[in-house]
């Protein structure tokens, strides 16, 4: 439990550093002449909290598997499943992967909300 809340502190999911940085440099294949970014940007990119700048996609895509991930862990611990942290690290950089390249997309309100205190 924390101190401050009486809340249970949740360990959160990272995906690997070194998985993460081969994205640094590629464009983000939005499309539509520059409309689909715009889109992202004023619907979905948040605000980082640590360095008050907005997201990039990168950085959306992130916190989305990062939380996905995050929320399975707790609910895999909860119900005596056993995680497996190395497989756990090979679906979320598939997830990730998959997402950056808008071969699937989570619901626009994951986009907004996963991996922020609202889904934990």
């Amino acid at each position: 439990l924390d101190g401050v809340n009486g809340r249970q502190s949740i360990r959160r999911f990272q995906l690997d550093r070194k998985f993460v940085q081969k994205y640094e440099k590629k464009a983000a294949p939005f499309g539509y002449n520059g409309l689909g970014e715009l889109v992202y940007f004023r619907t979905y990119s948040r605000i980082n909290p640590t360095t008050g700048k907005r997201e990039a996609w990168k950085d959306t895509v992130e916190r989305v598997v990062n939380g996905c991930f995050t929320m399975q862990e707790k609910w895999i611990q909860d119900n005596c499943l056993g995680w497996d942290e190395n497989q756990a690290q090979k679906d979320a950089q598939e997830m990730y992967q998959r997402i950056f390249s808008m071969k699937f997309l989570p619901p626009g309100r994951g986009l907004w909300a996963m991996g922020t205190s609202l889904t934990e």
